[in-house]
């Protein structure tokens, strides 16, 4: 397996695995995010990752699509095509009508269709829930279906720093402090153990 030793290995191999980058930080208000990007400037490197204002809240799903397939040069109805969804109907014509969560599993679908390197933390929810009358039903489970085919054949980087969101998911699994890499593993146990060594150790 791929030993990375560094965030320049890292940056090196990002395209080639799943990949979960987890910041340990005592600092109850740490943003790992942040953290991130500051690495990728202090590489020469310029990411484009996921938050809740992907989409522009003021204007419909629709709009949004719209725009993103003129920004990224990719057909008009990218999205709809691809899902067999109809393009007519007011929740995605009309933000005011637009399900919150319809809305935000749309833009998750979205940044991962439009984007060759995703970045993912925290704003994006891989479990979101809805209830299960809802008209919305098939459009949630055609929505819900694409976003987990596209997780499974991507390979991205979730950033990440609360134990909850560690998970066997990922190719490799990065350790770092809120701005040092401290060590790379291919196994979320080895990461689990390395990780609590690290936090119980002094500095």
């Amino acid at each position: 397996m791929i030993k990375i030793e560094s965030f320049n290995d890292y940056f090196l191999y990002s395209k080639q695995f799943k990949i979960m980058i987890f910041f340990h930080s005592s600092n109850l208000e740490f943003d790992e995010m942040r953290a991130f990007q500051e690495i990728c400037k202090k590489n020469h490197c310029s990411r484009e990752s996921f938050n809740q204002h992907f989409f522009n809240h003021s204007v419909s799903i629709v709009d949004n699509l719209d725009f993103q397939s003129i920004k990224n040069g990719i057909p008009k109805d990218f999205f709809f095509h691809d899902l067999d969804i109809k393009k007519d109907e007011i929740f995605f014509q009309c933000k005011s009508n637009s399900n919150q969560i319809l809305w935000n599993l749309s833009s998750q679908l979205c940044y991962l269709m439009v984007n060759k390197q995703p970045i993912i933390n925290k704003p994006f929810n891989f479990n979101q829930k809805h209830n299960s009358d809802s008209f919305l039903e098939e459009t949630f489970q055609k929505i819900r279906s694409q976003l987990e085919l596209v997780l499974e054949k991507t390979n991205f980087t979730f950033i990440a720093s609360k134990p909850m969101q560690i998970t066997n998911k990922f190719d490799l699994y990065i350790l770092c402090n809120e701005s040092n890499f401290v060590g790379c593993y291919n196994k979320v146990e080895l990461l689990k153990k390395e990780l609590k060594n690290y936090a119980e150790s002094p500095k």
